[in-house]
């Protein structure tokens, strides 16, 4: 049997591309799973997978910038699957104009607040359960412009990723002594 059999992942961006991915695999290996993105429709397209697989999984959409809401959400997993065991921080963005010659003040903004501060907002959200435990993992999605400067991700991006490595090494220095580990994931195009 799986160690991560009847352990329960809280996917963000789970609807669709690589979060998809990550809440089907878990799934497989045995994971029950909540599913949290800004679009009902696609995740409930991947719950419907999941549960004819013979898992349960939950369906919480939320914006990762909205800390009450992540709360909530946190409380709505618990209660209906149980602690949460595994968070993936997956939820991200980028924009049309990337450049950082070229891009709005409020584009740069955006992009930041889902790629970093989201994941942020979401750890704080699981943190305490984690800790009371002494046991949890966070997984943080980056992206090889994490650590690999380019054109291609832009301005934005590229830093909102980059800050998401130095955030996973942070977690780990800190909270390693409560028993949570924290990897980061750099996928490329």
């Amino acid at each position: 049997m799986s160690r991560l059999q009847n352990r329960i992942a809280w996917i963000t961006g789970a609807g669709t591309g690589i979060g998809r991915g990550i809440a089907v695999a878990l799934a497989e290996a045995g994971m029950n799973v909540a599913l949290s993105g800004r679009r009902q429709a696609p995740l409930d397209e991947v719950a419907e997978v999941i549960r004819s697989m013979g898992r349960e999984a939950v369906v919480l959409p939320i914006d990762v910038m909205d800390r009450e809401g992540i709360q909530n959400t946190v409380k709505a997993i618990e209660e209906s699957l149980g602690e949460i065991w595994l968070l993936v921080n997956n939820a991200g963005m980028n924009t049309t104009q990337r450049m950082a010659i070229d891009m709005a003040p409020e584009d740069w903004d955006a992009v930041v607040d889902v790629n970093l501060t989201g994941a942020f907002n979401c750890f704080r959200g699981v943190f305490a359960a984690m800790k009371s435990r002494e046991q949890g993992m966070v997984i943080n999605i980056a992206s090889m412009a994490g650590r690999q400067i380019s054109l291609l991700g832009g301005a934005a991006y590229t830093a909102s990723k980059h800050a998401m490595v130095a955030l996973t090494h942070s977690i780990n220095l800190e909270a390693a002594a409560f028993g949570i580990r924290a990897s980061v994931i750099c996928p490329g195009e």
